[in-house]
């Protein structure tokens, strides 16, 4: 079979023509995608970078204040020392006896203004990293997030204890099959369809699932029945973190 120039010349354009719209509409684009992902993860990683330097600066001030304590006590006790030193001397057995019980209640004081400033940094260190999870959560979180969540709901469902098993379903037989889920996005079709089968296989009952969305649960979702709540989601995960748990499991 022979090739003609013009074929040949036509064939050279085709290809070139290929190769500007293979650039021009799938590598520019990409490319676009690519860098815009990444200057969102330096933003994130100096923003981190920021919450760490300002954990260390509450630990320095922690420990600054700590050893501040200390000096103070080591000067209150070299002082009621001497003092008591005098009082044993001149047989002022009261006025040991009064120095004595001041010591004892300067040093639950202090003691316990310590453990209040100790608890009250703990407190702000830990509201702040709570903050710092779910803005960075948020940032991160998109519907694949909530599938994969969903999706990993239904293979911890196979885990679940005997007993677990046993009070849910009660729960669900009193309910008639009802069972709320709420999720942060709309859970697609197939992943409600695949929640519904493992729910009605394992709790062994027809389970009639009502699904709603609540956004401020960032990402993942909630399974209700009566007073029993399943959370597998960013918001009751940082509650319980934060030590104020939304819902009781």
């Amino acid at each position: 079979m022979q090739i003609d120039l013009t074929t040949f010349i036509l064939e050279l354009i085709n290809f070139a023509v290929l190769v500007w719209i293979l650039n021009h509409f799938l590598y520019k684009p990409v490319q676009g995608i690519m860098a815009r992902r990444r200057a969102k993860i330096e933003k994130m990683v100096q923003e981190a970078e920021a919450q760490k330097a300002e954990a260390g600066l509450l630990r320095d001030q922690y420990e600054s204040r700590v050893r501040n304590w200390e000096r103070e006590q080591a000067t209150a006790h070299a002082a009621l020392t001497k003092e008591l030193a005098v009082t044993r001397e001149n047989g002022l057995d009261d006025v040991r006896q009064a120095v004595e019980k001041e010591k004892q209640r300067l040093e639950v004081a202090e003691a316990k203004k310590q453990a209040d400033r100790q608890r009250e940094i703990e407190r702000r260190a830990l509201t702040q990293a709570v903050a710092f999870a779910g803005k960075f959560l948020q940032r991160l979180a998109d519907p694949e997030l909530d599938i994969k969540l969903a999706e990993v709901l239904i293979q911890d469902i196979e885990t679940w204890p005997a007993e677990k098993i046993e009070t849910l379903a009660k729960a669900v037989a009193e309910r008639e099959g009802e069972i709320t889920v709420t999720s942060a996005r709309a859970l697609t079709p197939s992943v409600q369809k695949s929640l519904e089968k493992k729910l009605s296989v394992k709790l062994g009952q027809k389970c009639k699932m009502n699904f709603s969305v609540d956004d401020t649960l960032i990402t993942g979702l909630r399974l209700t029945v009566g007073p029993w709540v399943l959370q597998a989601n960013a918001k009751d995960e940082l509650a319980f973190f934060a030590g104020k748990p939304e819902h009781d499991n």
